[in-house]
């Protein structure tokens, strides 16, 4: 399944998500780097961001070159359980950072967004994130370069930037 989503060479939409435990506001028509990586998915689907983050980081290994943000679909949680579902996110916050290379600051390279209302995933055009990961690559004056829902993300986004990196 590979799906063009959000067009390329088209600004990114003007929409804020805070991420967990940093805070840092997220606004893919502002990035805060170079480029900003954004990948959608799922409990089901998340692996996929395991694999982006190895691919990526070992050719682009600083966070103002290349940010990469976990966009989590938390439409089916009910209101009673959004606290538990947090507390998970929290968790996956804490164990991502205790893997990181000494000297990395987990809030650069740690950024999880819960989209409780699909507001990314809407605004970028994805669906069905619990069964294919999705991406969209924007570089750093929010223009969206690529898109791609489906296997091979890491190949996908290695592509676009190492396409605009030259």
């Amino acid at each position: 399944m590979s799906t063009t989503l959000h067009p390329p060479q088209q600004p990114a939409p003007d929409i804020r998500l805070e991420a967990v435990v940093s805070g840092r506001v997220i606004n893919p028509s502002q990035p805060d780097a170079r480029f900003l990586v954004l990948v959608f998915q799922s409990q089901k689907t998340a692996r996929a961001m395991a694999e982006v983050q190895d691919a990526v980081r070992e050719q682009f290994p600083d966070a103002r070159d290349v940010r990469i943000v976990s966009v989590v679909d938390m439409r089916g949680v009910p209101r009673m359980f959004r606290g538990m579902a947090n507390a998970a996110l929290q968790k996956a916050y804490e164990h991502g950072a205790e893997h990181l290379p000494e000297g990395w600051d987990p809030t650069e390279y740690i950024v999880i967004l819960p989209d409780w209302k699909g507001a990314f995933f809407k605004a970028f055009g994805v669906a069905h994130a619990d069964t294919h990961a999705a991406a969209v690559v924007v570089d750093g004056q929010g223009i969206v370069l690529g898109s791609h829902q489906g296997p091979e993300l890491a190949t996908f986004i290695l592509d676009k930037l190492n396409q605009a990196t030259g």
